[in-house]
C-alpha cells in the first residue's frame, strides 16, 4: 500500500483511505502516508448529530506518536542488521582504491544465510562513450539460471538500476536500496553497493541480502 500511495502522489493525486474501523486500519493509513481517512473509528457510526469538534484529535496524535517511535526503532534495527555488510563493502572499496585486491571482504559476510548474491562489475567505456559492464559473480545462493540472468542483465538493466546509478555517482559511499524484488531470488532483498577505482578501472561491487530472512532472524542477531 505505501508504494501504491507513493505512485498516486507522484501522479499529482490526493489519496483517501476509506473503511477505517480499527486502530490497525488507521496505523496502516498513517504508515502509507495517505492524505485523508474516513471511517467509523474516527467519529462513530452515522447519526443525526455532528461529532464534537476535536473528538478525533487524541486518536490521531496517539497514532502519529506511535508511528514516529516505530520508525525510529525500525531505522535503528535496520542500521544494526546491515552494519556488518556495510563494513565489508567499505573495506573492499578502500582496499581497491589503495591498489590492493581485497576479494575476501567482498565474499565474506557476517551471516552467509542472508546473502543471495555477491557480485562486482567492471565498467569501461567503448569507442562510442557508452558504458560497458562486465559482471563477475563471486558468490551466490541463486540458481544457475538466475546467475546467468545477472550476467546478461549486466550490460543493460543493472546499470540503469537506481542503486547502481547512485553508487556510481558517489564513489566510496555504500548505497543501501529500499527492499525490492531481485532477479537473484523470489523474496524481497536489499542491495548494498559501492563504487571504487582500481588500476584505472571503475568497479561497482554489491551484495543482495534476503531482507525477509534477515528480519526474521533479527531477534537472535540483535
Amino acid at each position: 500500500m505505501p508504494k501504491l500511495v507513493d505512485l498516486l502522489h507522484e501522479s499529482g493525486m490526493f489519496v483517501v483511505a476509506e473503511g477505517i474501523e480499527t486502530r490497525d486500519d488507521l496505523m496502516l493509513a498513517a504508515r502509507s502516508n495517505v492524505d485523508f481517512v474516513q471511517g467509523w473509528l474516527l467519529f462513530g457510526k452515522p447519526n443525526g448529530a455532528l461529532a464534537p469538534r476535536g473528538v478525533a484529535t487524541p486518536l490521531f496524535e496517539h497514532v502519529f506518536d506511535t508511528l514516529a517511535q516505530l520508525r525510529r526503532t525500525e531505522r535503528l534495527a535496520g542500521d544494526l542488521l546491515l552494519m556488518p555488510y556495510r563494513s565489508n563493502l567499505s573495506q573492499f572499496g578502500a582496499a581497491h582504491r589503495g591498489g590492493r585486491e581485497h576479494r575476501g571482504s567482498l565474499r565474506r559476510t557476517a551471516r552467509p544465510a542472508h546473502t543471495q548474491l555477491v557480485a562486482s562489475f567492471s565498467i569501461r567505456r567503448a569507442a562510442n562513450s557508452r558504458p560497458r559492464c562486465a559482471a563477475s559473480v563471486r558468490k551466490s545462493r541463486a540458481s544457475a539460471s538466475r546467475r546467468s540472468l545477472i550476467r546478461r542483465a549486466a550490460a543493460g538493466t543493472i546499470v540503469r538500476s537506481p542503486y547502481f546509478v547512485e553508487a556510481h555517482a558517489k564513489p566510496q559511499e555504500v548505497i543501501v536500496s529500499a527492499p525490492h524484488l531481485s532477479v537473484t531470488g523470489l523474496s524481497l532483498c536489499v542491495t548494498l553497493t559501492v563504487t571504487t577505482q582500481c588500476a584505472g578501472r571503475t568497479i561497482v561491487a554489491g551484495t543482495d541480502l534476503d531482507w525477509r530472512r534477515l528480519i526474521n532472524d533479527a531477534p537472535s542477531i540483535l
